[in-house]
C-alpha cells in the first residue's frame, strides 16, 4: 500500500485510530528505507508525502491540526531509533532529549529562522554522525528536506536550501565525488515531482 493510499484510508474513515495510521506509515517508510536505499525509492517516498500533503492539506487538517507534523516526526524518530537498536547503541539521556526536542518542536512555536536552526541543531548529535553510513546520512538529509519543504515559508526556502546543500556537499566531499555529481544528488533530493524521474536517471547513471 502506497503512502497516498494509506492517507486516503484515514481520510475516508477506514483508519480511525491515529496511532494505527502512524504505524502503517512507519511500516511503509521502513520498508522503503531498508529494502534497497536507492535514490529513486527515497525520492519517490518524499514525493508521495509532499504531493499528498499539498493536495489534501485542507481535508487532512480538519481531522487533526498536527497530523502532517506527527506523521513526519514519528516516522523520523522511529527510523533513528531503529538504526540505534540495530547497532546496539543507546543514547545517553541528554542526547535522546536533544533528538526528541528537535523533532518534537512544532513549527508554529518558532519563527521560520528559528526552525531552520532547529534542523541544523541535529548536527550537534555527534553520536549519529559517527553511527550513520554515508547513505544513511543522505537519507537523513532527505528527511530534513521533506520537513523543510512542508513547513518553511517561501522566504526561508532559499536559506534552508543553501544550508542543506552545504551539509550535503560536506558529505560528498568525504566520498571524493566531483561537484557535478554532488549537484546531481542535491537536485535529486530537492527535486519537484514533475522532473524527479529525469534527475533520478541522470544521478544513477553518473554514480
Amino acid at each position: 500500500m502506497q503512502i497516498e493510499n494509506i492517507l486516503e484510508e484515514f481520510l475516508n474513515g477506514n483508519i480511525k485510530n491515529f496511532e494505527q495510521l502512524v504505524n502503517e506509515l512507519s511500516l511503509y517508510i521502513a520498508k522503503v528505507f531498508y529494502k534497497t536505499g536507492l535514490f529513486s525509492e527515497i525520492n519517490e517516498l518524499k514525493s508521495e508525502i509532499t504531493i499528498f500533503l499539498y493536495q489534501k492539506k485542507e481535508s487532512f487538517l480538519k481531522y487533526n491540526q498536527n497530523s502532517r507534523w506527527l506523521i513526519v516526526k514519528t516516522s523520523a524518530i522511529n527510523y533513528f531509533k531503529d538504526i540505534l537498536k540495530q547497532k546496539k547503541i543507546q543514547l545517553i539521556e541528554t542526547e535522546e532529549k536533544d533528538l526528541l526536542e528537535i523533532l518534537d518542536n512544532k513549527p508554529k512555536q518558532h519563527t521560520q529562522y528559528e526552525y531552520i536552526e532547529k534542523i541544523e541543531a541535529l548536527d550537534k548529535l555527534k553520536t549519529f554522525q559517527k553511527l550513520l553510513s554515508d547513505k544513511e546520512n543522505l537519507i537523513l538529509l532527505d528527511i530534513l528536506g521533506c520537513i523543510k519543504y512542508v513547513y518553511t515559508s517561501k522566504q526561508a526556502e532559499y536559506k534552508a536550501k543553501e544550508r542543506l546543500k552545504k551539509k550535503l556537499k560536506d558529505i560528498i566531499i568525504n566520498l571524493n565525488l566531483d561537484y557535478e555529481t554532488t549537484d546531481l544528488i542535491f537536485d535529486l533530493l530537492c527535486a519537484k515531482s514533475k522532473n524527479a524521474q529525469k534527475i533520478v536517471n541522470k544521478a544513477e547513471g553518473k554514480i
